[in-house]
């Protein structure tokens, strides 16, 4: 699963699109994104965020959490920094990333999670 808060918009995406490609053929991987959308307001309807994430993530299956509870329990409180999480075939959380895309982070990611099968 990849995500984040607002501030980590783009570098989500950038990881999203990575893993995509990355695991595109691999039936035993499954991709999510997440928004941690909290303090939206009251004006802007969530008709209109949950449109502009559709066209963002077409591929993708979006989670969105308005109320950002998953910050907490998914610690995703670094900031701007995007995040991926990976979990096993039962649902527990296995490894947690906090950094930006580069090609050595997304090789790391990979290793640790061939290393998790």
């Amino acid at each position: 699963m990849t995500g984040g808060t607002r501030a980590a918009t783009e570098g989500s995406k950038a990881w999203g699109e990575a893993l995509e490609a990355a695991y595109r053929s691999d039936a035993g991987v499954r991709l999510f994104a997440l928004a941690i959308i909290e303090n939206l307001p009251r004006f802007v309807p969530r008709s209109l965020v949950k449109g502009q994430m559709g066209k963002d993530s077409a591929s993708t299956p979006m989670l969105i959490d308005w109320d950002g509870k998953s910050k907490a329990l998914m610690d995703a409180s670094r900031g701007s920094l995007p995040h991926v999480w990976v979990f096993d075939r039962r649902g527990h959380l296995r490894l947690r990333v906090a950094a930006e895309l580069t090609d050595e982070n997304l090789r790391a990611l990979q290793d640790a999670i061939g290393g998790l099968t």
